[in-house]
């Protein structure tokens, strides 16, 4: 059993009572994934302030609803004016890779995770299509909008099949059952 696993065992042993299982779902995946992506050093992976802001950021609001169907109804009214969806979690994701980035350059320790896949990708230089041949330059914004999008990609929708997963063998228990 990995750290992660033993972090969220014990997070639910202690967790507040009342707690939706959605919640505790959410909470799972925002810490794996995070912890894919940045190799979590604190204590606890559910210490980190990664995990928080990952929580905000899938967290439903009247605003991110409106300024997403807003994007994907009027995409030119959305840019004229322009509107940004997550602008209040971009700084935190740049600073947080960049911080990351920078203490990995140093240590000569391979995590395996996403932080080190980026910083081979920026030994490497320029990225080229071969079919298209559009370039680009791996910086660390880049690297951090990439860690963003998995945060958002791989938090909500894997909790919510683990929730309907869990909720279907509820329902079902004979399903459980070996024979």
């Amino acid at each position: 059993m990995g750290r992660n696993d033993r972090d969220f065992v014990d997070y639910i042993r202690t967790k507040p009572v009342g707690q939706k299982a959605f919640d505790t779902l959410n909470i799972f995946c925002a810490t794996a994934i995070c912890s894919s992506i940045f190799g979590l050093g604190t204590k606890s992976s559910m210490d980190s302030p990664l995990l928080d802001m990952a929580r905000k950021v899938v967290a439903p609001s009247l605003a991110k609803t409106l300024k997403i169907t807003l994007v994907n109804t009027f995409p030119t009214l959305f840019r004229l004016l322009k509107l940004k969806v997550f602008v209040d979690y971009e700084d935190f994701f740049i600073d947080a890779m960049k911080k990351v980035l920078r203490a990995r350059e140093l240590d000569s320790v391979r995590k395996h995770d996403f932080a080190d896949l980026c910083l081979e990708l920026q030994r490497n230089g320029t990225m080229k299509d071969a079919t298209s041949g559009y370039e680009i330059e791996p910086t660390d914004e880049l690297m951090a909008a990439q860690a963003f999008f998995f945060i958002i990609a791989g938090v909500e929708p894997s909790a919510t099949a683990m929730f309907f997963v869990l909720f279907e063998m509820a329902k079902h228990p004979e399903m459980l059952k070996v024979t």
